[in-house]
């Protein structure tokens, strides 16, 4: 008896699921449908590959090697597919990654590998924050955090190095503040959960503790924060790699002579589909060359 393509792909996703029921619900189908398909499946090759028992179905050895083989075989056809339906991918990659190190460090760099790579075509997608970003149809994303997507290659671009940041008209003289300073001065607020504690992580670093909220604003998107910082509205903070645009050009200036160095960063992370995509690997080469990491905190 001849083994159909689709009673294996069938046979697949009950394998991974370990449930008809959810393996329908991908499929699109009604269980019943997949019990017999898995059922003519075992009368084909004449041997159980599931022990249907309760609360949850096991394989049996059999269904386990056949499980192994069909999972690779399956994913193998989705990627010959994939390279047929995209046509030639090797010159071509996709990016995701946040607005803020877009905006503030990436988009100026850009033209540096375009230059390096002028036959690779690159698609940037970008969101306001990194916890929106979805890694499935991208092969490099950019993220931020203290290690990267699970599962995925990941590679250090920089460390989060804080510091107190402001337009220079802000500051009396040009004097930068003391820290006991910035306690007088609007703090701007930056209210993204993994950055909500960061004037009291920085001020803690030098002995002192934050005043409650009162003065200054708060912002949901770094970008806007940034740009009240340099239109003056009170002081920021700041990711030193991240602004050494700002800060060289003279938009934003160090309010205080402190800074934090974090085990958090922005990673640079090939994803499953990126890992086989020479162009992908060279776009992460390329941007973890660029930052000098003499400075930096291991």
């Amino acid at each position: 008896m001849e083994t159909s393509l689709n009673a294996i792909r069938v046979f697949e996703v009950a394998a991974r699921h370990l449930s008809f029921v959810r393996a329908a619900r991908q499929l699109g189908v009604q269980a019943p449908a997949v019990s017999r398909q898995v059922a003519e499946l075992e009368k084909s090759l004449g041997t159980r590959l599931f022990v249907r028992s309760k609360p949850r179905m096991a394989l049996t050895s059999q269904g386990q090697e056949l499980y192994l083989a069909a999972s690779t075989g399956l994913k193998q056809i989705r990627q010959a597919c994939d390279k047929l339906r995209n046509g030639d991918r090797q010159n071509r990659i996709k990016v995701i990654t946040s607005i803020s190190i877009t905006s503030c460090w990436l988009l100026r760099r850009l033209i540096g590998f375009y230059q390096q790579h002028p036959d690779i075509d690159l698609q940037l997608t970008t969101r306001d924050s990194t916890f929106e970003l979805d890694p499935k149809d991208a092969d490099v994303a950019i993220v931020f955090g203290e290690t990267d997507l699970p599962g995925v290659e990941q590679r250090n671009i920089f460390r989060e190095t804080m510091i107190p940041v402001c337009h220079p008209a802000f500051l009396p003289a040009g004097i930068p503040f003391s820290a006991e300073a910035l306690l007088a001065q609007p703090l701007l607020h930056y209210l993204e959960p993994t950055h909500r504690g960061d004037w009291r992580r920085l001020l803690a670093s030098v002995g002192l503790e934050v005043p409650p909220p009162g003065r200054g604003a708060s912002f949901n998107s770094y970008v806007v924060y940034l740009q009240a910082a340099i239109n003056g509205d009170g002081i920021a903070i700041g990711w030193e790699h991240l602004l050494e645009d700002y800060l060289d050009g003279g938009s934003l200036c160090r309010a205080a002579d402190i800074r934090l160095t974090t085990r958090q960063g922005y990673f640079c992370c090939l994803t499953e589909q990126g890992t086989d995509n020479p162009a992908a690997r060279q776009f992460s080469d390329w941007g973890c060359s660029l930052v000098d990491r003499s400075g930096e905190y291991p």
